[in-house]
């Protein structure tokens, strides 16, 4: 009897333990499947498709094809021979050299100064640095810091100023994980404001060059998922949405963001996913640069980072240089004497790469911000110098998961408003390439399958997630088989090292507001008649609506619709594609608006979230610095 109690109780116990699996498992799909859903609908989504009868139904597929690379209509607007550094002083030779000891020498130049000196410059804040005492060059002083300011004067008055950089080893942080000896190292170059048909124009040697050595994919079908580089850098930078995407055009309900703008702006982004942090918790040696001392962090008028993010952190050169900028710097070290901002941040990943031997494995994160930002023909002349960048580094990045890429399109001048240009400000540019010996496995060929997807910077985020999990954390192996898909709880994106999960992958069902839709959608232009009137009327009231909700109303004007200029109509919807000027300002706006009237009367309304703006803004909103919305604004005091 004892002996059947037992068996009894054991096979009640067991059949207990297999619910409780069997219960966990379902939960845990369903949660994926719960989170999924709130992550891309933030509704449910079978009583939507059910019950909303008005809702628009053209993103609900996604028809992709690659833009055109050169049109007449783009040869006829850019300048392929365009070099802004054509006519610099090739033949300057810095007064001071920073030798490999970190000693500050001086040149030739110097002997017409009365004294020479030098300092460190180092992390104190995302918008200060701490700085040593001046140090007279006759001393011949070691300077152990990365940036390392020299100056010279000349009767009582500053003549030279000069930042130079430098590489001074650190040991790896401690970390209680296990880390693979054979962990490879991730660099991710970003040039913002650089869309996937631009970049094959102005970078096709560094592309080419990309393809032939690394084996580099394109990724063709990138979609930005906010306006500027903001949402988008804190995207696949950290996984988070920081502003709301509001789908009312669509018939569906607003996705709102996973940080509010107090939690994005005004606290530290430290340890909150960010993705270099995540990197050196395992041991990491890491770097970030940026070339604009207002990084994706730190714009507008936000705290950044509390503690230094990275091994080795650009950020006083960037504050000394951008910020500060001492009129004898911009003299010795600008743009006369041929130094470019971009060419800053390859020296020092270079000088990075160099200092580490290639078994330490490293994650470096630059942005060059100024290159491609303002001008469409103003990066033709960096194609050589990124691809000798590569070049030079060509062993170190053959085994190393490396991304070129942009963060959104060109967002201004003459080649926004062409057919290309529109879609390109949506489709940012990413060539990615994987390590050598992963070259030959599902890896590669998962890559390149999903290259002809529709992807977002969510999905990124989770491929650096991967890259960490899977090739840098000891005793994964349940991981190394890259058939299976891995979703993780409340995320918003997919591994692209493996197959994304099953299903259409279309506006409607990926994070991506609608008026950045890159999908192909059948349109028309139409012609402006008096009844369209209403469309530039609703983009100013919405506009005029967000400026009222940012209190900033009493210093912003009210925008009122001078004219519309274009609107293509999507067939198959209520939807038209509009863009306005606006007074005052002369501001040019493109939004998604929808057609609500009934009986054949035409009433718009639009979403002011999606609101572009197509030219260059910055001094008429110089009274309304601190929201994603300055844009809209248009300060009184120019009235």
């Amino acid at each position: 009897e004892i002996r059947t109690f037992i068996c009894l109780l054991m096979t009640a116990l067991n059949l207990g333990m297999w619910c409780l699996f069997m219960y966990t498992n379902y939960k845990h799909a369903s949660q994926i499947s719960d989170e999924r859903r709130h992550a891309t609908e933030g509704y449910n989504w079978e009583s939507a498709i059910s019950n909303d009868e008005d809702r628009e139904t053209v993103f609900d597929t996604c028809r992709l094809v690659p833009s055109e690379t050169w049109t007449a209509e783009l040869r006829a607007m850019l300048n392929t021979s365009y070099d802004p550094m054509s006519s610099c002083n090739r033949s300057y030779i810095p007064w001071t050299t920073l030798t490999r000891e970190g000693k500050v020498q001086q040149s030739m130049g110097s002997i017409y100064a009365d004294q020479c000196e030098a300092r460190c410059l180092e992390f104190a804040t995302d918008r200060t640095y701490a700085r040593s005492d001046w140090i007279n060059l006759k001393e011949d002083k070691v300077f152990k810091c990365d940036i390392v300011e020299a100056r010279c004067v000349k009767d009582g008055s500053t003549v030279y100023n000069f930042l130079h950089t430098q590489i001074v080893k650190k040991s790896p942080v401690k970390t209680s994980r296990k880390r693979v000896k054979s962990a490879q190292s991730v660099y991710i170059l970003v040039i913002d404001s650089l869309g996937a048909s631009h970049a094959r124009r102005v970078f096709p040697e560094t592309i080419k060059f990309m393809q032939d050595n690394f084996g580099a994919v394109d990724l063709k079908y990138m979609n930005k998922i906010g306006e500027n580089s903001r949402p988008n850098g804190f995207a696949f930078l950290t996984g988070k949405s920081v502003t709301d995407m509001k789908r009312e055009l669509l018939g569906l309900p607003t996705v709102y963001r996973d940080w509010s703008m107090e939690e994005s702006c005004g606290t530290h982004v430290d340890g909150r996913g960010f993705i270099m942090q995540e990197f050196e918790k395992l041991g990491y040696t890491t770097m970030m640069a940026e070339d604009w001392h207002d990084g994706v962090f730190n714009w507008p008028a936000c705290v950044g980072f509390g503690h230094q993010p990275a091994t080795h952190y650009m950020r006083p050169f960037q504050i000394r240089y951008g910020k500060d900028k001492p009129a004898s710097l911009l003299q010795h070290q600008g743009a006369d004497n041929c130094f470019e901002p971009h060419l800053f941040l390859n020296d020092y990943t270079e000088k990075f790469i160099q200092a580490y031997p290639s078994s330490t494995p490293k994650m470096a994160v630059t942005w060059a911000a100024y290159l491609s930002h303002d001008d469409a023909n103003a990066a033709f002349h960096a194609d050589r110098q990124y691809k000798e960048f590569f070049e030079r580094n060509k062993d170190e990045l053959d085994n190393s998961f490396v991304i070129l890429m942009g963060d959104h399109g060109m967002r201004y001048g003459k080649t926004r408003y062409t057919t290309v240009g529109k879609k390109d400000m949506s489709n940012p540019f990413v060539g990615f390439s994987i390590p050598r010996n992963l070259r030959v496995s599902d890896t590669l060929s998962n890559l390149q399958r999903n290259s002809e997807k529709l992807l977002t910077w969510f999905d990124l985020y989770e491929t650096f997630v991967d890259i960490k999990e899977t090739f840098a954390v000891r005793n994964q192996q349940g991981r190394k088989d890259f058939s299976q898909t891995i979703l993780r709880l409340g995320t918003k994106g997919s591994s692209l090292l493996r197959p994304l999960p099953s299903g259409e992958r279309s506006c409607r069902s990926l994070p991506i507001p609608p008026s950045f839709c890159i999908c192909e959608q059948d349109r028309e232009i139409i012609q402006l008649t008096p009844e369209l009137d209403g469309i530039g009327q609703a983009v100013a009231k919405a506009a005029n609506e967000v400026l009222v909700e940012e209190r900033v109303a009493d210093i912003c004007a009210e925008l009122r619709p001078a004219r519309i200029i274009e609107v293509q109509h999507i067939k198959g919807s209520r939807l038209y594609d509009a863009i306005v000027e606006m007074t005052p300002g002369g501001g040019h706006f493109q939004a998604l608006v929808r057609d609500i009237g009934v009986n054949g009367n035409r009433s718009f309304v639009s979403v002011a979230p999606d609101i572009m703006r197509l030219n260059a803004y910055k001094s008429q909103a110089h009274c309304f610095k601190t929201s994603d919305n300055r844009h809209l604004c248009y300060c009184k005091d120019l009235l």
